[in-house]
């Protein structure tokens, strides 16, 4: 019996975590009082809901962050939270009630364009300080609903309740650089090393006797427990392919199975390894050129 090369079908992602936090990639504000400008990185805190300026002139204003969601290309995301400063606050003993929605695009907006507010962040968590240092809001289905939109950015808006938007006590100001926290899985790489009964596989037909034994390496990039999956088939049949969960040992990250009730005396055999875990999510691998699933052909006698 001998392994179908390195060829890898499918990889899932690891059952632990990667975490990552990132600063937004830009901001911008909009203000009811210039309603067709556009105020995007400039420098200063970003408003939120209504303020008195000189001569008596309400401003209601509304900011926006976006943040890259590049690092989660190819990785199974799981959770994330937004977390922002406040930097100012008109009126202490007013409750805070600053609402964090995600929205559409928004590269420019306006007051009198303001991108769909598609999905209220659940949020902010109770803090009794003021000004608060740190405001969190849980943004898990924000992020899901963008990428399940396929986008590579998500933008939010820090606004105040419709009722509370004109109220000057409700005004606050934030820190710009609003950062998002989130959780992944990255995907196990590509089975190396793979042995029948030991010994590295070879293009060559190999005969066994009482014993097959198969095993792989699956290399883990958030450096824990992974595990695995075998693919068996009789080379002349390929529909009667069978799927065997692998055994994984403590010893770093090797898989292996034996799938000695699995075969009979004189019938070739072809086989491939998968990484896998509990995540459940697949992600699509290569299969190498040179090792198309009906080539090698081991096969077992007595």
């Amino acid at each position: 019996m001998v392994a179908a090369g390195t060829a890898v079908l499918t990889a899932t992602p690891a059952s632990a975590t990667s975490s990552t936090e990132i600063a937004a990639a830009s901001w911008a504000y909009i203000d009811s009082a210039t309603p067709k400008a556009s105020y995007v990185n400039p420098p200063g805190t970003a408003p939120v809901g209504a303020h008195t300026y000189a001569g008596g002139t309400n401003h209601v204003s509304k900011s926006y962050v976006t943040f890259d969601l590049a690092a989660l290309k190819g990785n199974q995301f799981q959770s994330a939270y937004i977390s922002a400063g406040e930097t100012a606050v008109t009126d202490c003993a007013t409750p805070r009630s600053t609402e964090l929605w995600l929205t559409d695009p928004a590269k420019k907006p306006t007051w009198n364009n303001q991108p769909a507010e598609l999905l209220k962040v659940n949020g902010p968590y109770l803090d009794s300080s003021c000004p608060s240092a740190e405001l969190t809001w849980t943004a898990t289905a924000a992020i899901q609903a963008a990428l399940d939109a396929g986008r590579t950015t998500a933008t939010f808006v820090l606004r105040l309740p419709e009722s509370q938007q004109n109220d000057p006590k409700s005004g606050r100001e934030y820190d710009p650089k609003a950062t998002l926290f989130f959780t992944y899985d990255k995907p196990p790489g590509k089975p190396t090393g793979l042995t029948l009964n030991y010994q590295p596989c070879t293009t060559q037909t190999r005969t066994v006797a009482r014993q097959a034994h198969l095993s792989a390496t699956v290399p883990d990039a958030d450096d824990t427990y992974t595990a695995g999956e075998f693919a068996l088939w009789p080379v002349d049949h390929p529909d009667q392919r069978t799927i065997v969960p692998s055994i994984s040992s403590s010893v770093g990250n090797n898989v292996w199975t034996d799938v000695d009730s699995r075969i009979t005396e004189g019938v070739t055999y072809a086989w491939q390894a998968r990484g896998k875990d509990d995540s459940g999510a697949t992600g699509r691998g290569a299969r190498p050129a040179s090792s198309p699933p009906t080539s090698p052909r081991p096969r077992r006698r007595r």
